[in-house]
C-alpha cells in the first residue's frame, strides 16, 4: 500500500486544452481558491494528498492536435499554462506544493498520454514544482497504468483512471514503454512515429475536432455515443463518422488478436484473454469486416466461440442505424432535394423530420444522474479490481457516482465506488426534456447553433466540479463526494434523497 495520510482530495478530468472558444475547462479560478482553501490546514501532522486520476490535460483538444504527438508535448504544456483560462490551475497546485504535509499524485489519463514520457514528466513536475527541489519532492507521477493506492486512517483505496476496460480507449503500456525507452536512448524511434494509442484518440482528433466548429455540443454532451446519434441526426453530411467509428473499433479488435496470446490484453468486459482462450483469429477477423460493411449486424455476430459476451464491438455504434438515423438520413435526404422552392414549409418538415430522430437518437442516453446507479463502464472496471480496497476511485466517464462495491457471485459488500466525475464542462439531457415538446425545440434550436456560450449558458450546461474526500474522523475513515463552489468551498451536491457520504470504520 502506498503513503498513509490524514486527508484525500481526489479529482479527475480537467482537461486542460483546446484553442480559444472551445474549451471544455472554464473553472481555473474555482480551482484556485479551492487549492487555496485545502491548504490552509496542510501540516506534518496532517498530511494530504490531493489525486489528479487522469486526463488533466487534454493533448488531443489542441489545435493541431494528432493521435500522438510526443514532439509537441513539451511546449504545448508550456503553452498550456501560460493561458488565462489555464494559468490559475498553476498558481493553485504551486500554493499547495508549497505546504509541508502537502503530495500531488497525477495519474495518466487517456488523453494526456504524452506525460509519460521522460522529458515531458520533467517539464510538467519542473512547472509545478516552480523548479524547487522541495516541492518537486511532494510530486509523484503514476504514469505506468498500474494505478495508485493509498491509505487514510484504516481505509485502503484504489485509484484508476477508467480507460482500463474500456475497448475505445485502452491504453498498451507496453508499447507506450517501448517508446519510451527508444527516445531516452535513441533520441527516435520509428515505432512512435507510426503510433496510434487508440481508436478513441483517432476518433477525436480525426472526427470531432472537425465537426465541433459546426456543432460545439459535440464535446460536451456525455456519453460520447449520444454526442454521435446526434450528430448524425442534425447533420447527415456526417453519417460517415458512425462508419469510421465503427472501422476504427474494429481495427482495435483485428489488431490485437493478431498479436501472441501473451501479449493479448483486458477486454471491456474483464474477461482474461491469454493462453487458455483459443479462438479462430481469423474467423473473427472476418466477422470484423463484415460488421463494418453491414453495422446492422447485432454484436453478438461478431463472437466466437469461447469468447461470447467479451468481444462486442460496442452496443451504441449499431444503435446508430436505428430507427433515428434512418428518419434523419432517409427522410431529410429527399427533403434537401427539394430545393427552396417549397420555402418554408420544407424547413418545418426537415424539423419535424429531426425534432423524432433526434429524440430517438438521445432517448436512450438520457442522463441518469443517481449516484448509485453504475454503467456497464463502472461495473466493468469493478469486475477488473480483484484486490481488497475499502473505496475505488475513477473517472474518465465524467458521470460522478457514489455506490457500493459488489461481490457480482455472492453479492457480499466490498467497499466503495466513486467515480469523481469532471471539471470540465457538461451538458447532459434529462428525461423531462425528451417528455415536453417546447423543451426539447428548445434543445433542438440551441444543439443547431454555432454558439458555445449559448450552450454554455442554457439549463442543460452543468460545470459539477466533483471533489471525493477522504478524511480521518473518531468513527473511521469519512468518506464523501463533493461540489466545489465559485468560493472554493466543498458543497453537498443538489441530490434526490441519495446519500453522497459514508463512514469506514
Amino acid at each position: 500500500m502506498g503513503s498513509d495520510f490524514q486527508r484525500a482530495f481526489v479529482v479527475s478530468d480537467l482537461h486542460l486544452g483546446g484553442e480559444d472558444g472551445f474549451q471544455m475547462f472554464s473553472a481555473g479560478e474555482r480551482f484556485e481558491r479551492f487549492c487555496e482553501n485545502i491548504s490552509r490546514d496542510i501540516c506534518y501532522e496532517n498530511p494530504t494528498l490531493l489525486l489528479i486520476n487522469g486526463d488533466f490535460v487534454d493533448f488531443l483538444a489542441e489545435p493541431g492536435a494528432r493521435c500522438w504527438n510526443p514532439a509537441r508535448a513539451k511546449d504545448w504544456l508550456r503553452e498550456l499554462f501560460g493561458r488565462q483560462a489555464f494559468e490559475p490551475v498553476l498558481n493553485g497546485l504551486r500554493r499547495f506544493l508549497s505546504c509541508d504535509g502537502a503530495q500531488l499524485t497525477i495519474v495518466l489519463g487517456n488523453h494526456d498520454l504524452e506525460l509519460a514520457l521522460t522529458e515531458v514528466t520533467e517539464t510538467l513536475t519542473g512547472m509545478l514544482a516552480n523548479n524547487d527541489p522541495l516541492r518537486r519532492s511532494r510530486i509523484e507521477t503514476i504514469f505506468d497504468g498500474c494505478g495508485y493506492r493509498f491509505q487514510v486512517g484504516n481505509a485502503k483505496a484504489l485509484a484508476a483512471h477508467g480507460n482500463e476496460t474500456d475497448g475505445n480507449n485502452f491504453t498498451r503500456f507496453d508499447e507506450l514503454r517501448r517508446i519510451n525507452y527508444e527516445l531516452r536512448i535513441h533520441n527516435e524511434s520509428a515505432f512512435s512515429d507510426a503510433w496510434c494509442p487508440s481508436a478513441g484518440a483517432a476518433f477525436v482528433v480525426d472526427a470531432v475536432n472537425k465537426v465541433k466548429r459546426n456543432l460545439p455540443f459535440v464535446d460536451l454532451l456525455k456519453p460520447d455515443e449520444a454526442a454521435v446519434s446526434a450528430i448524425v441526426t442534425l447533420a447527415p453530411q456526417y453519417l460517415s463518422l458512425a462508419q469510421q467509428l465503427a472501422e476504427m473499433k474494429a481495427a482495435s479488435i483485428v489488431n490485437d488478436l493478431r498479436r501472441p496470446a501473451s501479449e493479448l490484453r483486458f477486454l471491456s468486459s474483464g474477461a482474461d484473454v491469454g493462453p487458455s482462450a483459443k479462438p479462430d483469429r481469423l474467423a473473427i477477423e472476418r466477422r470484423a469486416t463484415e460488421y463494418v460493411r453491414n453495422p446492422n449486424l447485432s454484436p453478438d455476430d461478431l463472437i466466437y466461440g469461447d469468447w461470447e459476451g467479451t468481444l462486442g464491438v460496442g452496443e451504441w455504434i449499431s444503435r446508430l442505424s436505428n430507427s433515428a438515423t434512418d428518419l434523419a438520413n432517409e427522410g431529410i435526404s429527399w427533403i434537401d432535394k427539394a430545393g427552396n422552392w417549397v420555402g418554408d414549409q420544407v424547413d418545418q418538415s426537415k424539423r419535424k423530420f429531426q425534432l423524432r430522430a433526434l429524440r430517438s437518437a438521445l432517448h436512450p442516453y438520457a442522463a441518469v444522474n443517481k449516484l448509485a446507479q453504475l454503467s456497464s463502464s463502472d461495473e466493468d472496471l469493478l469486475k477488473m479490481v480483484k484486490g481488497s480496497y475499502d473505496v475505488v476511485f475513477a473517472g474518465h466517464t465524467h458521470a460522478r457516482r457514489f455506490a457500493q462495491r459488489r461481490s457480482p457471485t455472492s453479492g457480499k459488500t466490498l467497499g466503495w465506488y466513486i467515480n469523481t466525475g469532471t471539471w470540465a464542462g457538461l451538458m447532459s439531457v434529462d428525461h423531462a426534456t425528451l417528455q415536453n415538446d417546447d423543451r426539447f425545440g428548445e434543445l433542438y434550436d440551441l444543439l443547431r447553433q454555432r454558439d458555445r456560450n449559448a450552450l454554455q449558458q442554457s439549463r442543460w450546461f452543468r460545470n459539477e466540479c466533483t471533489v471525493a474526500v477522504m478524511q480521518t474522523g473518531y468513527a473511521g475513515c469519512e468518506l464523501s463526494l463533493k461540489e466545489v463552489d465559485e468560493q472554493g468551498n466543498l458543497v453537498d451536491p443538489e441530490l434526490a434523497g441519495e446519500s453522497n457520504q459514508a463512514v469506514i470504520a
